[in-house]
């Protein structure tokens, strides 16, 4: 899989928040050649699809991770594209405001 969308900023804090558990999780990401949501929820099942092509992938124990958006080419031989968006509070906090979660969330970059 090829993942994009990983800037200085947004590696320092995952790194930050989620100690090792971000640079395994990125290591899987690039060896992985998933083909479709199907496959690439059942090798992550604590991921959860948010919209068509935006998933939450919970990397600390209370539910925070990385918040991404993937897609998946017609033609199978080439690689699917994850583009890293911000580091988030689990799902289910994300509705509350961040401090009363006790995260800040990241702001995804534009452009």
């Amino acid at each position: 899989m090829k993942v994009i969308g990983l800037t200085g900023p947004l590696a320092a804090e995952a790194k930050r928040e989620f100690q090792g558990g971000f640079s395994a999780w990125l290591d899987q990401l690039r060896r992985g050649s998933w083909r479709n949501w199907a496959e690439l929820l059942r090798y992550y099942p604590s991921a959860r699809r948010t919209t068509e092509n935006l998933a939450h992938f919970p990397l600390a124990e209370d539910g925070a991770g990385i918040e991404a958006a993937v897609s998946f080419p017609a033609n199978p031989t080439h690689l699917s594209i994850i583009r890293l968006l911000r580091v988030c509070p689990a799902i289910a906090a994300a509705v509350t405001p961040a401090r009363a979660a006790g995260r800040k969330i990241s702001k995804p970059l534009v452009g």
